[in-house]
């Protein structure tokens, strides 16, 4: 993780803010999670889970697994209010080829709390982090679930 200096020369990637919903007693719902403490091997069994489920595996074919969890913890610690430098594409952009429908959505997100929870996030967490990735959902999701995956 960088301390939210970012690497030099980069920008970051204007990530939708976090929902105050998500805030307690001022702690970012990062910290509540337990920072990267919990953050960092949350995404490593998150993507071990995903490449183990036939749901949703065939979309990690052919991907560095090691620069994505890189990048996915960075960009988790930034969307749940943490310092996370987050200097990819939109969401949008970086799914819109996958065509990623409502069904693996939930799946993929159902892997996250799963992941969250069987590293230590407290059980009182969880909900609000779906709550936050549930924001997201319009940028990621861009098909009907009954047309099926195809790689573009």
């Amino acid at each position: 993780m960088t301390d939210g200096a970012g690497p030099a020369g980069a920008s970051p990637t204007s990530l939708p803010a976090p929902s105050l919903a998500g805030a307690e007693g001022g702690r970012s719902l990062y910290e509540r999670v337990g920072g990267d403490e919990v953050v960092g091997p949350a995404v490593v069994l998150l993507y071990q889970r995903v490449m183990r489920d036939p749901a949703v595996r065939e979309y990690f074919t052919g991907i560095d697994l090691r620069r994505l969890i890189s990048h996915q913890r960075n960009f988790l610690a930034g969307v749940l209010g943490g310092p996370g430098w987050f200097t990819g594409r939109s969401l949008r952009h970086a799914h819109r080829r996958l065509r990623i429908d409502d069904e693996v959505f939930d799946v993929m997100v159902d892997h996250l709390v799963a992941a969250l929870r069987d590293v230590g996030a407290a059980s009182d967490v969880l909900d609000p982090v779906r709550d936050r990735v549930e924001e997201l959902r319009g940028d990621i999701v861009s098909r009907p679930a009954d047309q099926g995956w195809h790689s573009m």
